[in-house]
């Protein structure tokens, strides 16, 4: 095995064991207000910026794989939230410019939020009913790549344990997946 490949399967191990003590700090009574505000919801949002808004685009299509009705803010086929809707705010910062003015906007209109953040004393913390609060430091992982590490796997479970809360089917799932 080369230098390079011992390198990259060290990082690999260091991430995955920081992800792992992350997601291990994470509230379940968090987690399950979470859950059970998408399964409430009339629409869900999803908002984040960046590699983390990637990432919330990745939730809110397994959302829909679910049979959930899911936006993305900002996309061109998003409808204005309403009553019995929910914005799904993700930013590791929780200071994010763009998911806070999204924030801002649902919270004028009465729209419950739930902040997925790092920072519990954030602005979008402090504009949300709900938060959960994905514990990752940064310290040695630049650019929040432990955040996003562990909110990648952290929706992934979410969508693992909603879709037994929900009953649905593979079939069912495979029924909404994409044409292309």
């Amino acid at each position: 095995m080369s230098d390079s490949e011992n390198a990259i399967a060290r990082q690999v191990r260091q991430l995955l064991s920081a992800t792992r003590e992350t997601l291990d700090r994470v509230d379940e009574d968090q987690a399950a207000a979470l859950r059970d505000g998408v399964r409430k919801a009339h629409l869900v949002f999803v908002a984040g910026a960046g590699r983390t808004g990637y990432i919330s685009r990745c939730f809110a299509m397994r959302l829909m794989h679910l049979g959930l009705a899911v936006h993305v803010v900002g996309e061109a086929t998003a409808p204005a939230p309403g009553p019995g809707d929910l914005l799904l705010a993700f930013s590791g910062t929780g200071e994010t410019l763009s998911t806070c003015e999204v924030a801002l906007r649902a919270k004028d209109l009465g729209v419950p939020i739930v902040a997925v953040t790092a920072n519990p004393r954030s602005r979008l913390a402090g504009m949300a009913g709900k938060i959960l609060l994905l514990p990752a430091s940064d310290s040695a992982f630049p650019l929040g790549t432990l955040f996003e590490a562990s909110l990648y796997a952290f929706l992934d479970a979410t969508f693992l344990v909603l879709k037994d809360e929900l009953g649905v089917t593979d079939d069912e799932m495979s029924s909404r997946h994409a044409l292309g």
